[in-house]
């Protein structure tokens, strides 16, 4: 297989696998609102005590929001973030990575061919 072919398929993966991390982005513009709205009717349906506050932040290890709620009787409940966007966030990286770098070693061994000519 010819090394442009190599490079565009893998800038189409690191592309496609990108896509999930760059949502993970758009969820943290407003955290604390996030949570309330996607994820508290989810936390209040599984436990039985009632939520009085929801904060959110951005987790970078796992990818992610990750939304703390507290209850009326003081306790507090950690929803954080699943592995999935983190993993597909690495494979785009990687992708990325190894095509710059087969690109980079496709356009030293055409220079060098060329001098050689």
């Amino acid at each position: 297989m010819e090394r442009g072919v190599i490079v565009g398929v893998l800038l189409v993966i690191s592309l496609f696998a990108g896509i999930p991390a760059a949502i993970q982005f758009t969820e943290a513009s407003n955290p604390d609102y996030t949570c309330t709205v996607d994820v508290m009717p989810g936390v209040a349906r599984a436990n039985a005590s009632e939520l009085v506050e929801a904060r959110g932040e951005f987790s970078t290890f796992p990818l992610g929001l990750q939304c703390t709620f507290t209850t009326t009787d003081g306790a507090t409940i950690t929803v954080g973030p699943g592995w999935f966007a983190t993993v597909l966030a690495a494979i785009a990286l990687g992708s990325l990575a190894t095509a710059l770098l087969t690109a980079t070693i496709r356009r030293q061994s055409q220079h060098e061919k060329a001098a050689y000519d």
